[in-house]
């Protein structure tokens, strides 16, 4: 059977479905204003698919409109002075529109003009759209109407060529372009927890009051930002929903130079979804102490004098890093795109696209997505939500299991591997939510993350005993252990001593804060693979450890994570805003969203770091005014 009967049999299906599957799941009563907006929705969709249309053009087949009320509260503090508080509200408009049909409409194909760069200055946006903080019924008939006869006019642009770039050419991507789902009726609005500025105020300027007994640390900023949105959503299939988000970030970052010359830098970081789950003033404090001792004592170093490769433990929130920045987005399934030269690779978080099945970790390695799970290691994690971006209930995703690939993130677009959603959509693509990455002895140990397995029969076979033996006895180890294990591998290799990294930098905070606080004067650490190190010691074969600066990571790709000899016995929770897998340009969704990793340390058997070898700018002449 061929794959046009088997796709008429399927949206048969779906069809026939959609009458007995349509449900309304967290209903409430909404109120006027609610259903003013969901409304002019309704009816803006129902004109434009009947309405709509360009002499020899085929007419819109799906509309989808997504209206996000932001209402942020950010504070700011420097130097124990609280500088800035700001509320601003604002109202965006995302219109998504297909022309054509499921199995071939205006999408997957890459035009630079159009696709990549949307809307130029002097045409109607249709992707974050700004629209007049006070909406009404009329108002947002009119906004709608704008933005849905723009997306129109460029996606009918789209569609025209790419069915000319395919008319002389034997096409292999048969795919198609689109799957229905089962519609939703979802109204989830909540109430946002309340703020307590004053308190806040009090602890960023508490935390940034630390610093001013430095002479070393030239720069400093605490800052707290409170996300409040609400996400209204309408498409032409029937699926709607209401529903809120919220989060609190807290950052608190430094910078200096030292005398040669060399940035160097450190934060802390905690962010939870209510800001009463954050930690106390007394943590964030002793937290902030803790980074400026460290910036202090590295003015101090000698840069190491030579590159290193050689056994590398990556410890806690280093350990997190490396997954969030070198192993998870190649978790999310893409759709190598038609261009009107031919098909693009994909050239960035590509590494599992054709993997499933295949061993991307070690064996005795299992990974995680638990997108309902509010509490991870009795953390309050943020990448938490029930429903998606295209109104579906999300669930549990076992993505690696013993060390091989099962499946990966994916929505509406379906891949040669992947051919339905499940369930990921956040800020405008498919995202992970909270990772949690285990070995079989922390699954059975730590309960509190993820129920016990059911019990093993009895009746194994001597090489499930012996693997078992292997898994639980060698692969598992205590800090200890690990610290021995490094010794012996540098012994082994007459390597003077081994590195264990226990920091390493957030994209989004070394980006943002950290980049807006040193006036520009960090260095981005460019190419993929590489990272930025912020807190790195030598192991020295007694067993001591000293602070080393100077290195950055080199060449860590996903498939170093198949290296990973031996973690630890404890799991560390971390919560970061993670870039988006696919370009927010593309999407005109987030360019950062919430997330969780949970991961023991990590023991790569060998990993490369090289050594900084930059133009600085000069160090300022003269010194730092003491503050009292």
């Amino acid at each position: 059977m061929n794959k046009t009967k088997l796709f008429l049999i399927y949206s048969l299906i779906f069809s026939i479905s959609l009458i007995f599957c349509s449900t309304n799941l967290f209903s409430q009563k909404l109120d006027k204003y609610d259903e003013d907006i969901l409304k002019a929705m309704r009816d803006e969709i129902k004109i434009s698919l009947n309405e709509l249309k360009l002499e020899s053009l085929k007419s819109p087949y799906y509309v989808e409109y997504e209206l996000v009320i932001s209402e942020p509260i950010s504070l700011k503090s420097i130097n124990g002075s609280f500088v800035e508080k700001a509320e601003n509200k604002s109202i965006i408009l995302n219109v998504g529109l297909r022309v054509g049909d499921y199995k071939f409409d205006n999408t997957n194909f890459f035009d630079v003009g159009l696709s990549f760069f949307g809307s130029s200055d002097d045409e109607e946006r249709f992707k974050r759209r700004n629209l007049p903080i006070e909406l009404n019924y009329d108002l947002l008939r009119r906004e709608l109407w704008l933005a849905t006869d723009a997306a129109y006019k460029q996606n009918s642009e789209i569609y025209s060529k790419k069915e000319s770039s395919l008319k002389n050419r034997m096409r292999k991507d048969t795919l198609v372009d689109f799957l229905p789902i089962k519609i939703n009726k979802i109204y989830n609005k909540s109430i946002f927890p309340n703020l307590d500025t004053l308190y806040f105020r009090e602890v960023l300027n508490a935390a940034t009051n630390v610093f001013k007994t430095y002479q070393e640390i030239h720069t400093n900023s605490g800052s707290l930002e409170f996300s409040r949105k609400t996400k209204y959503y309408v498409n032409s299939e029937g699926v709607e929903f209401i529903k809120s988000e919220y989060y609190t970030g807290l950052e608190i970052v430094a910078f200096c130079q030292s005398k040669d010359g060399m940035p160097i830098s450190n934060f802390y970081s905690a962010y939870s979804k209510d800001p009463k789950n954050l930690p106390s003033k007394d943590s964030i404090v002793n937290a902030t102490k803790l980074i400026a001792e460290n910036i202090k004592l590295s003015t101090e170093l000698t840069p190491i004098d030579d590159s290193y490769s050689g056994p590398i433990w990556f410890e806690g929130q280093a350990a997190a890093e490396m997954i969030a920045y070198n192993f998870a987005p190649n978790l999310v399934t893409q759709r190598a795109l038609m261009t009107e030269s031919g098909t693009q690779e994909i050239e960035r978080n590509g590494a599992f696209q054709n993997k499933i099945g295949a061993k991307v970790l070690p064996e005795f390695l299992t990974l995680y997505d638990l997108p309902k799970e509010n509490k991870v290691n009795d953390v309050d994690v943020v990448g938490t939500f029930e429903i998606d971006e295209d109104g579906l209930e999300t669930e549990k995703l076992t993505l690696v299991k013993n060390g091989y690939l099962k499946t990966l993130i994916a929505g509406r677009v379906p891949t040669k591997k992947i051919s339905g959603s499940n369930a990921r959509k956040r800020g405008g693509s498919p995202i992970y939510s909270n990772l949690v990455l285990k070995s079989e002895e922390i699954m059975s140990n730590e309960s509190n993350i993820i129920s016990k397995p059911k019990s093993k029969s009895k009746n194994k076979s001597k090489v499930d005993k012996i693997t078992e033996s292997k898994i639980s006895n060698n692969n598992i180890l205590s800090d200890s252990e690990l610290k021995d294990k490094m010794i012996n591998l540098c012994k082994d290799r007459k390597l003077d001593f081994g590195i264990i990294i226990k920091k390493i930098h957030n994209q989004n905070i070394f980006s943002t804060t950290l980049y807006s606080a040193a006036m520009g004067g960090v260095d981005f650490i460019r190419g993929d693979g590489n990272f930025g190190i912020v807190e790195a010691y030598k192991i020295y074969p007694d067993g001591r450890e000293e602070l080393v600066r100077g290195l950055k990571g080199f060449g860590f790709s996903p498939s170093s994570f198949k290296d990973i000899i031996y973690v630890g016995e404890k799991s560390y929770t971390y919560n970061l805003l993670t870039p988006a897998i696919i370009s927010n340009f593309i999407t005109g969704g987030e360019q950062y969203l919430t997330a969780s990793i949970t991961t023991p340390s990590l023991f790569f058997e060998d990993g490369e770091l090289r050594l900084i070898e930059t133009d600085y700018k000069k160090p300022p002449i003269m010194k730092k005014p003491s503050l009292n």
